[in-house]
């Protein structure tokens, strides 16, 4: 029975998860500024709604997004704790 080595070079997967956040954080989940000039239309009353409902979405995917990455790095930063310990021991 042959194992397959796994091999993680840290400071890449650090950049990646490190690139990963940076595209996250740069989500923008704060509406826009846009008003209507004074209009009694059911039509923008919609508008307004959707685009709430949008940005409460985006806002909830970013952080979503950030707990997977930190659980992912996390993750990852023990299996490499877990080689480094079972090279050591195979010593």
């Amino acid at each position: 029975f042959f194992l397959a080595a796994i091999r993680i070079i840290h400071d890449e997967v650090q950049k990646v998860f490190k690139d990963l956040r940076n595209k996250v954080e740069q989500l923008e989940t704060t509406p826009a500024d846009i008003s209507f000039t004074n209009s009694h239309l059911d039509v923008v009353t919609q508008i307004e709604e959707i685009e709430e409902t949008y940005y409460k979405a985006i806002a909830e995917y970013k952080t979503i997004l950030l707990q997977c990455e930190q659980s992912l790095y996390s993750k990852v930063e023990e299996f490499i704790q877990r080689e480094e310990e079972l090279s050591r021991n195979m010593k």
